[in-house]
């Protein structure tokens, strides 16, 4: 997932943003809890097929084309 993402966690009801990426880690801003967590990439795909988060908007780069 790339820095920027929006997600929603439907278990609690809350909006976040990715803030970090790594290749292991994915690191989540929470706003109505006001918490940070880091969550596995390999836990965070099983957290969205299972329903737990969805994502909302994913942030997209746009190349310059010359």
């Amino acid at each position: 997932m790339k820095v920027g993402t929006l997600l929603k966690s439907l278990d609690y009801n809350d909006i976040g943003v990715i803030y970090k990426s790594t290749y292991k880690e994915i690191f989540v801003r929470w706003s109505r809890t006001n918490k940070t967590e880091k969550i596995l990439v390999m836990d965070f795909n099983k957290l969205i097929v299972a329903g737990y988060i969805k994502v909302l908007e994913e942030e997209k780069h746009e190349q310059e084309s010359n």
